[in-house]
């Protein structure tokens, strides 16, 4: 009998005993309360990402060249077609610039009174100022040579650096060439010191221990004489006539820029003086400044008798190298096709 009544209550239509009813209701009632209890929590918001985020704000800015940041919510980037962008923490937004060149390199800091103060140099002799007022204004150069690096020492001293040696002082207002101030020696064959104009073109321009260094192509590596001044680099000129290879005095008796020992003849592609002064190289060399005051020392016939600067870090394998930069006991360097060597 208990079999028949089975076979009922499953049947579709079959008729339930009470019995039965109420085992199934109890089971219903344990499984809803069961769920209730092993039901999973809400799952947890995702953290942030953290490292590097792509962003290209502007698709019609082909580059950007460089980028200076001033403080944790304040930087500029500079690039092609005159572009300058500037970052508020938050987001980048165009600034005008007043000139359509391409721009190659930036520097600036904040003043005592909170505002930015910026130089960018680039193509054909272009440079352009942001002060106070916060916008940019173009400022003759006097020169058509490609500009490739800046540094602004405080609102009325600068140096900008770029092609065939050029040099120029940023005054607050202006800048000049320094050409009586840039002398490379050459020792003529019967011992006399020559010193000529610097031909190579110079990429990047930085000041370290007190001391304003350029560098540029086939390891040229100057360093600015501040003939001990207290106040930093005053603008001596030299009275010296170089032309036609004359003989020179000696610059070091004068504010100057004056050759070092770099011991390469490899090109140099930046400067960075972030824990340390490194010139980074063309072919994925990483030049260190490791001695004292420059410009190194010579012997009489004019050769320098030990190199101020070391070789030994070496990536894997020949790669432009960019940037670099040394914290906390490590080095990282960065170069073209996205490579970061560590």
């Amino acid at each position: 009998m208990s079999a028949i009544r089975s076979s009922a209550a499953a049947r579709p239509g079959g008729i339930v005993a009470p019995r039965a009813c109420a085992a199934i209701a109890a089971a219903l009632a344990m499984t809803t309360a069961a769920c209730d209890v092993i039901a999973p929590p809400e799952p947890a918001p995702e953290p942030p990402p953290r490292g590097y985020y792509v962003s290209q704000p502007f698709d019609d800015i082909r580059i950007l060249a460089d980028v200076v940041v001033l403080a944790p919510e304040v930087a500029f980037a500079v690039g092609s077609g005159g572009s300058v962008l500037v970052f508020d923490g938050t987001s980048w937004s165009r600034e005008e610039s007043g000139v359509t060149a391409d721009l190659e390199g930036v520097a600036g800091f904040v003043t005592n009174e909170g505002t930015p103060e910026l130089l960018a140099v680039g193509a054909l002799g272009t440079v352009i100022h942001r002060g106070a007022a916060g916008t940019w204004e173009v400022v003759a150069s006097g020169v058509t040579e490609h500009l490739f690096g800046a540094w602004l020492r405080n609102a009325t001293d600068g140096f900008i650096v770029g092609e065939h040696g050029t040099v120029l002082r940023w005054s607050g207002t202006a800048v000049a060439p320094q050409l009586t101030q840039t002398r490379q020696l050459v020792v003529g064959a019967d011992g006399t010191n020559n010193y000529f104009a610097i031909a190579q073109s110079l990429k990047a321009v930085a000041e370290t221990d007190g001391q304003m260094f350029a560098v540029g192509a086939s390891g040229a590596i100057y360093c600015y004489d501040a003939n001990g001044d207290p106040n930093g680099f005053p603008a001596a000129v030299l009275t010296c006539d170089n032309t036609a290879g004359n003989t020179c005095p000696a610059p070091g008796g004068a504010n100057s820029w004056q050759l070092d020992a770099s011991g390469t003849t490899r090109n140099l592609a930046g400067l960075s003086v972030g824990g340390g002064t490194f010139a980074p190289t063309t072919d994925g060399v990483l030049l260190e400044r490791v001695s004292g005051p420059c410009p190194a020392p010579r012997d009489d016939a004019g050769r320098f008798t030990q190199d101020n600067w070391s070789d030994e870090f070496r990536v894997p394998t020949p790669a432009f190298l960019h940037d670099v930069w040394r914290d906390s006991g490590q080095t990282f360097a960065v170069g073209l096709s996205s490579d970061l060597y560590q």
